[in-house]
């Protein structure tokens, strides 16, 4: 690598982290959900009462894992259980990640693929709104980068990295259960080598890598499993078996069973995903955005095409790219819920197949200055679109400086939190304003008090009302 490079990557890691900590104690998401996973790792560090799940997903009778929890364990111990603190991780987190997707950009296809993946992932909109949250879901691109070069490497013929895939795949599920549709996308790659005899996969069957695959798949899930010992296994039996159950009730082919999944339509799902492409490539322009998109895509299908016509073989990196966006693509169509939750599997493939494609154009030298302006112009384009994009949300400080009024106004007495409008119907609506209101010394009673303070966030606006009943 040279010195240019050097220099122009240490600006792009410098530019990435000033992004993620810019008026980060003021302006730092910090909804209820969060809330949820502070009080929980605070009861860990405090009560030790150490969580086997983590907060249930959009199906009630599911968990997502406790690795998070004990990771902001760790940190607000650290750091005198301040909340910023997961903030800060997760931040620094985020600006390792881009240096990751450099790493990985450049050993499986170019420094050029490198240099321009970690210029789009530093500069994306929605890349930098995770990895300023300190939540279950910030961490997975980081995991999803680890698992995609793995495979890479697995697939070159180092069979050791296949258990090491396996524990990835593992750890990704304590973060969020929607990752483990990356299983469809490993069992693929492996009954594909099975088939072709591939010296990779035939290889894998061998006492050492079987035991080694065991101990990965079962360490990261020890928790979980101890807490299915006494709640029937829904964790893993259960969830194993209501994937596929879901998939071909999906596609409407159990007819004689259950009706088919209810949930929003397929345009919905595909307006919404591009809504969220838009942010993640460029948030100023859709129409922009989706001409990437589509040159993306059309781009890898001719080369595809031609590499076929040629009978040439296909590069493996590329081809594992392409498989670890189509199903995780599939996967968020068939489950027909809007989720935010769900990008962050995307984030490093969809951001490495763009920095694909305009390392394309900067190989033609008729296209080199025009791609470069164009990246520029969409990097900065999009640090201004994410800027203006924090006048919109409720920041952190409102929440805290809410928290300090009702800890000023409770006057010590016991109180209870009650949140009113949109989602507070579940119960994690006022939690972030709990762990707040604890932390400032003063935290709300779980029993019915006669004083309540009532909290509602509807039009992007906070209203607290003080009540008293008698």
């Amino acid at each position: 690598m040279g010195k240019k490079k050097v220099i122009l990557l240490i600006m792009v890691l410098g530019l990435g982290l000033g992004i993620r900590i810019y008026k980060l104690p003021e302006l730092m998401p910090f909804i209820g959900d969060q809330g949820w996973f502070y009080l929980s790792a605070r009861d860990m560090i405090l009560n030790a009462q150490i969580p086997l799940v983590g907060i249930t997903s959009s199906h009630t009778w599911l968990h997502q894992g406790p690795l998070w929890t004990y990771i902001l364990a760790f940190i607000l111990w650290v750091s005198n259980f301040d909340p910023i603190s997961g903030g800060v991780f997760t931040a620094i987190l985020g600006v390792f990640t881009i240096f990751v997707i450099y790493k990985v950009g450049s050993r499986m296809f170019s420094e050029k693929v490198g240099i321009i993946s970690s210029i789009l992932y530093a500069t994306s909109p929605l890349i930098i709104d995770f990895d300023r949250t300190p939540y279950h879901t910030s961490p997975i691109p980081f995991f999803v980068l680890l698992l995609f070069f793995t495979v890479y490497k697995w697939i070159k013929g180092k069979r050791i990295f296949f258990p090491i895939s396996v524990f990835l795949l593992q750890i990704l599920y304590n973060f969020e259960l929607a990752t483990q549709v990356l299983w469809f996308a490993l069992l693929f790659l492996l009954c594909y080598g099975i088939l072709k005899k591939k010296i990779w996969a035939i290889s894998l069957f061998k006492p050492k890598i079987i035991i080694l695959s065991l101990l990965s798949f079962i360490l990261p899930m020890l928790p979980v499993i101890i807490y299915d010992f006494t709640y029937g296994f829904s964790q893993t039996f259960k969830f194993m078996l209501w994937v596929p159950y879901r998939v071909l009730r999906q596609f409407n082919l159990l007819n004689n069973f259950s009706s088919p999944i209810e949930g929003e339509s397929f345009f919905f799902i595909i307006a919404f995903l591009k809504r969220q492409y838009q942010r993640l490539i460029f948030m100023s322009n859709g129409f922009i955005a989706m001409a990437i998109f589509f040159a993306s895509f059309i781009s890898i299908f001719l080369f595809f095409l031609n590499k076929f016509k040629q009978k040439h073989i296909i590069p493996i990196p590329l081809l594992i790219l392409f498989i670890f966006i189509i199903i995780p693509l599939i996967g968020l169509v068939v489950n027909k819920t809007p989720s935010e939750a769900y990008l962050p599997i995307l984030f490093p493939t969809a951001i490495l197949v763009t920095g694909w494609l305009f390392s394309l154009g900067i190989k033609y030298k008729i296209l080199t200055i025009p791609t470069i302006i164009l990246l520029v112009f969409i990097a900065t384009s999009n640090l201004f679109s994410f800027l203006k994009s924090l006048e919109n949300q409720i920041s952190y400080k409102t929440r805290l400086n809410i928290s300090r009024k009702i800890v000023q106004q409770a006057q010590g007495k016991e109180y209870n939190l009650v949140g009113k409008g949109d989602g507070s119907q579940f119960r994690s609506f006022t939690m972030n304003y709990e762990y707040l209101a604890w932390w400032l010394g003063n935290e709300p009673s779980q029993k019915n008090e006669k004083l309540k303070f009532i909290i509602d966030e509807s039009n992007n606006k906070i209203r607290l009302e003080r009540k008293i009943n008698f």
